[in-house]
């Protein structure tokens, strides 16, 4: 598989402090340096992503630690998830269906937002995916995502439709949090993604697996950022 380009942030090189030198009663006495202050992360300018082919969250398990990306299929672009804006535009508006079988999303006829399991031209094909991790890494070929916190002006729901129009969900924030669903490595899948109202959302994610053989590894919470209508 060709390199990815990818936008994550690195601390400057940390600068040592000389060791500090004191003479009492003709000893010289030598203080150990100072650790060295902490650098925090330069901030990035988040990139707007608001059409085209993106999975969001992808999974890696690298070097034994989790990596929760953006991957931009379109330009090939990883991106850490706090320098990414997941927009769904006024373009995804639309109402809750009168089918009874979606009234997860609300009262018929609602507004909602929705960006769509399927591809739609100038909206975010978005999706998530476990394809980086190899077949045989994790027992049961197995990893559980969960959603760990919403913080937004609406509920967020992820949905599944089948080919029979019958919808699956995934997540619902209205239900208590955390969630967490059992998700095949391996994997590229495409979801519905709904907001029952316009704004910005903030959505934690994490994920957690056993490495074969090994013991279970968790991540920490990773934070998402969804601009919904403007």
């Amino acid at each position: 598989r060709p390199v990815k380009e990818t936008t994550m942030n690195h601390p400057p090189p940390l600068r040592r402090r000389a060791a500090i030198g004191l003479t009492v009663g003709g000893l010289a006495l030598v203080a150990p340096a100072c650790p060295p202050p902490v650098n925090p992360p330069v901030p990035c300018t988040p990139t707007v992503l608001s059409e085209g082919h993106v999975d969001g969250p992808g999974f890696a398990y690298e070097d034994d630690a989790w990596n929760i990306h953006v991957h931009d299929e379109e330009a090939d672009v990883e991106y850490e998830p706090g320098c990414v804006v997941l927009a769904a535009p006024a373009a995804t508006e639309g109402t809750v269906p009168a089918d009874p079988a979606f009234s997860f999303l609300g009262t018929a006829g609602d507004p909602i937002w929705v960006l769509p399991q399927g591809h739609v031209e100038g909206l975010l094909h978005l999706g998530y995916a476990t394809e980086e991790i190899e077949s045989g890494a994790f027992e049961g070929d197995s990893v559980d995502w969960s959603l760990v916190d919403v913080d937004g002006p609406g509920e967020f729901v992820v949905y599944a439709v089948d080919g029979f129009g019958v919808p699956t969900v995934v997540f619902d924030s209205s239900a208590a949090l955390p969630q967490t669903v059992s998700i095949p490595t391996g994997a590229h899948v495409h979801v519905n993604w709904a907001f029952t109202a316009p704004g910005t959302y903030h959505v934690d994610y994490s994920v957690a697996g056993t490495p074969t053989g090994g013991s279970p590894v968790p991540s920490g919470a990773v934070e998402f950022t969804y601009e919904v209508g403007a």
